[in-house]
């Protein structure tokens, strides 16, 4: 600390050497908070070196005065905090091919730096207050419940990853006490599903007098529902060769992990399947490039445009709410509590 404070009031480069120098000793990973924070003190007044003056350099009449942040929760843009990890990271999965996760990542690291205008923050100031604070400036903007969680839940997957690099610990989290989506406010997220009787409403809606369009995000809607609430990225990327001997077998892409998943393949998938001539791979028309990069762009348009169309569907059924693919995965579970009200176990063999 001594070093550091030579380097903070004289400006010598000497100093900030000699302090790396014994920082690249530290074993990373049993660092205390402390020694995190000297660290990013480096790095700040690093940053501001052209601003320090030596003490020898005032004038008898000043004052000396050290560079000191002004939030010290903050570390400038890119000095070694955990946005500039992230940001690491999403060129590494770039690099990779790994382009869904990156623009996911991108959207997550992006949104959370407006929260802290523009500025990054060190991992041993990165605090449950912090995390509290960005939900609760999320639901200040006026974002939905579900999209609350998506960014809260996905920085917390990242900051998760950072402790796999050994730049944080799972002690150390700052989200394991933070309360991610009020009870009630889950709640209300799980009224928003369809019941049977939703569901054949939907399928009888006479479509033919509007753009193909809403056709298409019903067909993508009711497949959800059909193949256990299947997500919206595993349903345009599922290919043809993945049905075979009455089942669908494909590879599901969830949140940090991937797992294989086979059911059964039912006549209301194949007879949503059957209305698309297989002019590519893939099952529905939405992708059509074999290029990854160019398909997952096709897959972001794709999905935005199709829950445009489900809001105008979900207004043509005069729903409560505003229908999504969401809804489609929420709407699995109760569909089947229906199912086996009506039928029971012995209906369902």
């Amino acid at each position: 600390s001594v070093i550091v404070a030579l380097f903070a009031c004289t400006g010598k480069r000497a100093y900030a050497e000699l302090a790396h120098a014994y920082f690249d000793k530290w074993n990373v990973k049993k660092m205390n908070g402390n020694e995190k924070e000297l660290m990013d003190d480096l790095g700040y007044y690093e940053s501001h070196a052209d601003n320090i003056r030596a003490v020898a350099d005032f004038k008898p009449s000043e004052t000396p005065k050290v560079v000191v942040p002004q939030n010290t929760n903050r570390l400038p843009k890119g000095r070694g905090g955990f946005i500039s990890f992230v940001n690491d990271y999403i060129r590494e999965q770039r690099r990779n091919g790994k382009l869904l996760s990156a623009d996911r990542n991108a959207k997550v690291i992006k949104n959370f730096s407006k929260f802290l205008d523009g500025d990054d923050v060190s991992f041993a100031k990165f605090t449950k207050e912090t995390v509290e604070g960005y939900r609760d400036w999320l639901t200040t903007k006026g974002l939905a419940d579900s999209s609350v969680y998506f960014y809260v839940r996905n920085l917390s997957c990242l900051y998760n990853y950072a402790g796999k690099r050994g730049l944080c610990t799972k002690e150390e989290s700052p989200f394991k006490e933070v309360k991610l989506r009020p009870l009630e406010k889950a709640e209300e997220a799980e009224q928003k599903v369809l019941t049977l009787d939703d569901i054949r409403r939907l399928r009888s809606l006479d479509l033919t007098s509007y753009d193909k369009s809403l056709s298409l995000a019903r067909d993508i809607f009711l497949f959800s529902v059909y193949a256990h609430g299947m997500r919206p990225i595993n349903i345009l990327f599922l290919k043809r060769s993945d049905i075979a001997d009455g089942r669908l077998t494909y590879t599901a892409h969830t949140i940090g992990r991937q797992k294989q998943v086979s059911i059964k393949w039912d006549k209301p998938m194949q007879e949503i399947a059957d209305r698309y001539a297989p002019t590519t791979p893939y099952l529905f028309p939405c992708i059509t490039s074999s290029n990854y990069e160019t398909a997952i762009s096709q897959f972001n348009i794709a999905k935005q445009a199709i829950n445009r169309s489900l809001k105008k569907l979900g207004k043509l059924l005069d729903l409560p709410f505003s229908l999504s693919m969401n809804v489609a995965s929420y709407s699995w579970k109760g569909i089947m509590e229906s199912i086996m009200d009506e039928v029971g176990i012995g209906g369902m063999m």
